[in-house]
């Protein structure tokens, strides 16, 4: 079932007051959804009716990630697919994907894939 989590082997059930699938599911959707947006907690406060605390609670519980680094994830797997499937230069590639600086994005992609975009661009040419 999709809206079922899944926990690894060694993994026991969180307890219920942070075990939400659903919200889990629900925030996870609309992280993906909204790649190319800019989400911040505040945000995902005013969509999901529910603290910050709370969500974020829920999404470590079920996830072992923090919602924004899931979310910076989510955008640097983005990223990656661009630099690889279109002509975008890195400038327009990290302004698409909302990003507040191309030093911003450089130094994120750096730290989620040990590569600069740079560096990545070339490892997949050759």
């Amino acid at each position: 079932n999709i809206s079922d989590p899944v926990y690894p082997a060694e993994y026991s059930p969180p307890p219920p007051e942070t075990s939400n699938p659903q919200l889990f599911n629900s925030i996870a959707v609309y992280l993906k959804d909204h790649v190319y947006g800019k989400i911040t907690l505040d945000s995902l406060v005013r969509e999901f009716h529910f603290s910050k605390t709370h969500l974020s609670q829920v999404f470590k519980t079920l996830s072992g990630h923090t919602i924004l680094n899931y979310y910076n994830t989510l955008k640097i797997e983005e990223a990656k697919r661009l630099i690889l499937d279109t002509d975008l230069n890195f400038t327009q590639i990290s302004n698409l994907l909302n990003f507040s600086s191309l030093h911003y994005f450089s130094r994120l992609f750096k730290k989620h894939t040990s590569m600069s975009p740079s560096e990545y661009l070339n490892s997949i040419i050759k």
